[in-house]
């Protein structure tokens, strides 16, 4: 995932808890929120168990650029 994840470009939404991404790709765009664990795809809430869900490559682009870590650290 993580290397599919290069293909996605987050752009943070200006939210104060920096918990909102816009993460662009082609040829949708989807809408990650990592304080509630959810993503427009969908898959993150699939795999969501105890809010531990695990990240798919939307996911990973924006914890990559929030934090600037590996997605196993987040």
């Amino acid at each position: 995932m993580t290397k599919l994840s290069r293909n996605w470009f987050p752009q943070w939404s200006g939210d104060e808890k920096e918990e909102l991404y816009e993460v662009q790709g082609r040829p949708t765009n989807m809408v990650v929120n990592s304080g509630s664990h959810t993503c427009n795809c969908r898959f993150w809430q699939l795999t969501d168990i105890k809010n531990v869900g695990m990240p798919y490559m939307h996911v990973i682009a924006a914890i990559q650029d929030k934090n600037d870590k590996r997605p196993e650290e987040y």
